[in-house]
């Protein structure tokens, strides 16, 4: 199992991570896998508007587990994903299984606010198109910029656990058309920003298709991730302390205590103190990466001791801590002394 944790900012410093992360360099906006760790590339294409397009045609020889983490800036990331091996895979988002099947394709919309996790497995073999717009430019494609609205569509909340659609006949041949555009076209950066623009309404347009419409009783509004986002702020700020009690949490919130547990869960998809933990162990494994000795990350989060801290961030990434990958230094394992 490798982890990975990178900064949800945009794709260039993704790839500028990975390359740090493998210990080789990318060229220019590409970045292609060192043979022992699959095979492959993903490559930045910049578009009009301050649009990204991150194309990937890739396998792996390992178990993966990739965390992007939250950012303060808003933006949205649109990705298409085709799977094409022959022997059953599985990936999960937000550590919940989307595929287990051979041969499948989804897309899904989430948001730079929320972390992001992705766990596949060794042996995948896919192709993808990713797309990241500013909340401005993705406003103006469905029509409101409300907050409400744009993260009714993202997968990186719970509200709803329809917004990973299949991908379409239309949507697959238009992936195939990008990733097959010649490096060396006059017109690449016109014809994919071209049919990026298409498979992005193409995508809204089954989204908002009745088999996906949201359930109006679960849809939150501005003031409701606003307040929760305040939440968010509150108990991660010192993650080496436990989080205020719900109670005082829910009147910060200005908000009835099952009103905050509910509305948290939507957003979330866990309960308070789950997140909290889950936050602590991110940002252990960022620690780590960056790195820092277990023994200073376990003092740094105020974890009770190494046993609690090494059985919590195994179940959490199925690795030992001691067997995380820093950056810079891969080729090293931490074979510390506690």
């Amino acid at each position: 199992m490798l982890v990975l944790s990178y900064p949800g900012e945009p794709y260039e410093v993704l790839l500028q991570r990975m390359a740090l992360f493998f210990e080789t360099n990318t060229d220019g906006n590409k970045f292609v896998f060192p043979e022992m760790f699959g095979q492959g590339y993903f490559e930045l294409v910049n578009l009009p508007m301050g649009i990204q397009a991150l194309l990937c045609d890739f396998s792996i020889r390992d178990d993966y587990y990739f965390v992007r983490q939250k950012t303060d800036s808003e933006y949205y990331n649109l990705r298409f994903e085709i799977i094409q091996e022959k022997e059953q895979s599985q990936v999960l988002i937000n550590d919940e299984v989307i595929e287990n099947r051979p041969r499948q394709a989804y897309a899904f919309m989430n948001s730079s606010r929320y972390t992001l996790t992705y766990k596949v497995k060794k042996g995948m073999i896919a192709k993808s198109l990713n797309l990241r717009f500013s909340k401005h430019n993705i406003g103006a494609i469905i029509g409101s910029t409300a907050e409400d609205k744009l993260l009714a569509c993202c997968v990186t909340n719970s509200i709803q656990h329809n917004k990973i659609i299949p991908v379409s006949a239309k949507m697959l041949e238009l992936v195939m058309e990008i990733l097959g555009i010649p490096e060396n076209d006059p017109y690449r950066q016109l014809k994919i920003f071209n049919r990026s623009l298409f498979i992005t309404e193409v995508f809204f347009a089954s989204m908002h298709s009745s088999d996906y419409q949201l359930s109006e009783n679960k849809i939150l509004t501005n003031s409701d991730f606003y307040q929760i986002r305040e939440i968010e702020n509150i108990i991660t700020s010192k993650l080496d302390q436990l989080p205020p009690k719900q109670e005082e949490l829910a009147t910060l919130a200005k908000m009835s205590l099952s009103k905050l547990k509910y509305t948290f869960k939507a957003i979330h998809g866990t309960s308070i103190y789950n997140y909290y933990q889950r936050a602590r162990m991110e940002k252990a494994l960022q620690f780590l990466q960056d790195g820092h000795t277990v023994s200073e990350t376990v003092q740094e989060l105020g974890f009770k001791d190494m046993t609690n801290f090494t059985r919590n961030f195994k179940r959490r990434f199925n690795i030992q801590p001691t067997k995380v990958r820093r950056f810079g230094n891969s080729s090293q394992q931490h074979q510390e002394k506690y």
